[in-house]
């Protein structure tokens, strides 16, 4: 079973059908003149992107990854990887948008999920559940 991803044109009123993918997580990238989308695959949980008009898939991240979101410029990935020592609860990852010069950024106990960049770049807002109370409320 297969995933359609389409693109909505607002002011064209039109849908158009870009691939067949087993995705979640897509982000557009807001890099200048750019017309690419991240994702994650569903079977292979690698994180790739898809250039809309080309629709060449490229891999950017080969392994367990969640929520890949880019920079405003494009220039970088934010992405959540399992980490082993902590019960494989997700931290914050970054990377250059080309897939090299991953970097782990946090460290603290539980589980982080959904990065947002700030609109210049220069920081991630993430909520992190901190396993403090049975209902996992989530603090930021």
């Amino acid at each position: 079973r297969s995933s359609d991803l389409n693109i909505y044109d607002i002011g064209a009123k039109s849908t158009t059908n870009i691939s067949s993918l087993q995705a979640t997580s897509l982000n557009w990238s807001r890099a200048t003149g750019s017309e690419k989308i991240i994702f994650r695959d569903n079977v292979f949980t690698n994180t790739s992107e898809i250039d809309a008009v080309t629709k060449v898939v490229t891999e950017i991240y080969s392994g367990s990854a969640w929520n890949p979101v880019y920079s405003p410029d494009g220039t970088k990935i934010a992405l959540l990887i399992d980490d082993s020592s902590d019960n494989d609860n997700s931290k914050i990852n970054i990377m250059n948008s080309d897939g090299t010069n991953l970097q782990r950024l946090t460290s603290a106990t539980g589980e982080e999920y959904t990065p947002v960049w700030s609109p210049l770049g220069g920081k991630i807002a993430f909520i992190r559940d901190n396993k403090l109370y049975e209902d996992r409320k989530s603090v930021v």
